[in-house]
């Protein structure tokens, strides 16, 4: 009997020991801020959360918190996004895959068609075309790089000398030989400058065995790819959609009335993968049903939110008819009126042109799952979640992991989504992550893949 008093009493001091040393650290590292980033951490995380802000008050004065809220505030007013062109049907760069080739092969045939009339080819400048460009393009020999740079100089070549003619004075001398590709391809705006870029990038990935396989993703289908990332605290998965086209927006089918989860939307509209979209209208307690939308909410071209468009400039995250990803600040009417037919509005941006919005600290939301889309150059969209609340498999991150991790993967547009207990991926009928409830919550909408064709 003695013997067990004694060993709970070495457990209970022991145990006692560690709750002091935690709270030791705690008030050390976070209170008295010896940690700027960890005490950046505990204020954002419980101000951001709606019933832990206590968690902030009780420890930190007004003006401490509003001072680190402010220094690690994202601005992106000011930043909206060039819109993005590429070939239709997004241009399939995998070097695998058997519609890399027509897509290239049209976007080339493009590219010259615009470039050089007809009747201006001559014997001397004309490169013979192969009787299949898609079988040249998926070859992926050194021979095709050499036709498909010819064709192009010589077409680019053509026209600059037709500019030249036309706006040059008389006297002025020719202009030297052998300018860089890049130099003619930005003097040239009369040539589809996007589609051959597209349609050099399919050669070059074609020929060099270049593909997203060797960027670390997995093939899940045709034109769909997986990557998981991850940091020291944190987990996640990358989704790529070489097609952008198939990426939509969907909304639970109760608007209004009643949410639904991401598994349900996906599978309710015959989508192979989905991820959860914008914000709704949340109750006090995370106990909304997700049945009213939060902003701008554009489904197949039509306003589904606000109900009449008005004079409200909203962080509209939206898609193009062409699959393009638009970050810009606008009303309703101006996404209607220039082909937006995908959106929802919920910020901040994340990567704007190519440049991350978060330039100090780290975003000022805190740990917490999170969800971002994000496009690159070439039109593969970038579907991103980030798992946290679970101390055995995922903490979560604050908005600089998210930016980092778009940038990584070359998105040159990105925007955060709605997180939380929101946060939620599916492919193919699963989850791909692990929801931090443990299952889904119902919420307004999400963006969905659409199967190929």
């Amino acid at each position: 009997m003695k013997k067990a008093v004694r060993v709970f009493s070495w457990i209970a001091a022991g145990a006692a020991g560690l709750c002091a040393l935690c709270a030791i650290l705690f008030w050390l590292l976070i209170v008295a801020g010896l940690s700027p980033r960890l005490q950046t951490i505990w204020v954002c995380s419980a101000m951001r959360t709606m019933s832990h802000k206590y968690l902030a008050t009780a420890f930190f004065s007004d003006e401490t918190i509003d001072r680190i809220m402010r220094e690690n505030e994202v601005d992106d007013s000011g930043h909206d996004s060039e819109i993005l062109t590429f070939p239709q049907g997004g241009g399939d760069l995998t070097g695998t895959s058997p519609s890399i080739g027509e897509a290239a092969a049209d976007a080339l045939k493009k590219a010259m068609e615009q470039s050089v009339p007809e009747q201006e080819k001559t014997e001397e400048n004309d490169a013979p075309e192969p009787e299949d460009m898609t079988d040249l393009l998926e070859a992926g020999s050194a021979g095709a790089a050499d036709w498909i740079l010819s064709r192009i100089m010589v077409s680019l070549d053509s026209l600059a000398a037709e500019q030249e003619e036309t706006e040059a004075p008389a006297d002025e001398p020719e202009e030297a030989p052998g300018r860089a590709l890049e130099e003619i391809l930005s003097s040239a705006p009369a040539l589809n400058t996007a589609a051959a870029r597209a349609a050099l990038e399919a050669e070059r990935r074609a020929a060099t065995g270049d593909s997203y396989i060797a960027e670390g993703y997995d093939c899940l289908e045709s034109g769909v790819y997986l990557k998981a990332v991850s940091g020291l605290t944190w987990r996640g998965y990358v989704m790529l959609v070489t097609d952008p086209t198939r990426v939509r927006l969907r909304d639970t089918s109760m608007q209004y009335e009643c949410g639904e989860n991401v598994m349900t939307m996906v599978t309710n509209n015959g989508a192979v993968a989905g991820i959860n979209g914008g914000g709704f209208v949340d109750g006090p307690n995370y106990d909304s049903n997700g049945g009213t939308p939060g902003g701008l909410l554009i489904e197949e071209g039509a306003l589904v939110c606000p109900l009449t468009a008005d004079d409200t400039v909203y962080n509209m995250i939206g898609i193009n008819t062409s699959g393009a990803l638009v970050l810009r600040h606008c009303t309703a009417d101006w996404a209607l009126t220039n082909g937006i037919v995908s959106a929802v509005s919920f910020a901040p941006f994340l990567v704007v042109n190519g440049e991350g919005m978060i330039q100090n600290g780290t975003g000022g939301w805190g740990i917490a799952p999170r969800t971002a889309i994000g496009q690159r150059q070439t039109g593969e969209m970038l579907l991103l979640v980030i798992d946290g609340r679970q101390a055995d498999w995922s903490v979560g991150c604050d908005l600089d992991v998210l930016q980092d991790v778009m940038l990584a993967e070359g998105a040159v547009n990105a925007a955060m989504l709605d997180g939380g207990s929101s946060t939620a991926m599916v492919y193919a009928g699963e989850y791909v992550n692990r929801p931090s409830l443990g299952h889904e919550r119902w919420i307004n909408n999400c963006f969905v893949v659409m199967p190929s064709g």
